[in-house]
Parts: C-alpha cells; structure tokens; sequence
C-alpha cells in the first residue's frame, strides 16, 4: 500500500483479519481460507483523517493439484513480484513435505507446513546462487516433481 498524503506517522488496519500476515500493517500477506474474501484496509493518519481500499481475493478451490499450475520461474530479489516459490492448491488435509534440493542433490529448502514458501534461501538462511532447482512435493495421495529457476 502506498500512502499518498496525509501527515504521518500511519496507522493501518486491515478487516476481516483472518488468513492474513499482519492486521495492523501496509503490506500485509493475504494468504487466503479456500474461499474468495474481500479485505479492507483503512490507513489512518496523525490527525485521524482515513482512506479505505479493498482487494478481492480470489482462491483456487481445493481440488487435485494439477503441476501445470506451479510456476517455473522465480525472482526473490525483494522488488515484491515472484519473490517467492510455491505450489497452489495443496488440500489443508493433505500431509505435505516440500522439498527444494540444486543440481548436486544438496537439500536447499524442507518444509512440512503447507503456507510455507520457499523464498530462495538455503536452509542456513544463505541466498542460494541463480540456476536451477529441482523440487519434489509429497501429499498423501501424490508425488510431484519438477523444477524451477531462481534469477535475482
């Protein structure tokens, strides 16, 4: 969000303030419940004059994943566009274990958790150098595989 106007310092709030990284911040992440929701958020500044936006945000249905849907292609350079790696449409009642390993077969990234993404650092919190990457996503009913190129 990006404030234009108005005397700061700003206060933010964002409703409803489920699924989401932050209530009370600009730049929340909205991580979504399965079904699509509209979010508010009202910016308030030092002498209590406010602005209103909204965003509509559209989910996926929970449905077999199709791999068609995960992208191929990622940046984490910080400019707020494909910073992080993901793939859409894992069940909440599926097991889930996500791993990203490079091109030796070195593990990079593990997670069991499924709003968990990889944001193309190692797993000591380095950066992981440009190229390619092969990941393999397990559920309880299926095994995923493919891979993904990380450019900063």
């Amino acid at each position: 969000l990006t404030t234009i106007g108005g005397t700061s310092p700003f206060t933010y709030s964002w409703s409803p303030d489920t699924d989401l990284s932050c209530a009370n911040c600009s730049a929340a992440t909205l991580t979504g419940s399965g079904t699509d929701i509209k979010y508010y958020i009202v910016a308030t500044d030092a002498n209590g004059c406010k602005g209103i936006d909204s965003v509509l945000l559209i989910s996926t249905p929970c449905v077999d994943m199709d791999p068609s849907l995960a992208p191929n292609y990622f940046s984490p350079n910080g400019d707020g566009s494909n910073d992080v790696f993901f793939i859409p449409g894992v069940c909440k009642s599926d097991s889930y274990i996500f791993r990203v390993y490079d091109r030796w077969g070195i593990l990079m990234f593990e997670s069991s958790m499924r709003k968990q993404w990889w944001d193309g650092r190692t797993t000591s919190g380095m950066e992981a150098k440009d190229g390619v990457y092969y990941y393999i996503l397990e559920t309880s009913t299926s095994t995923y595989k493919g891979y993904i190129q990380l450019n900063r």
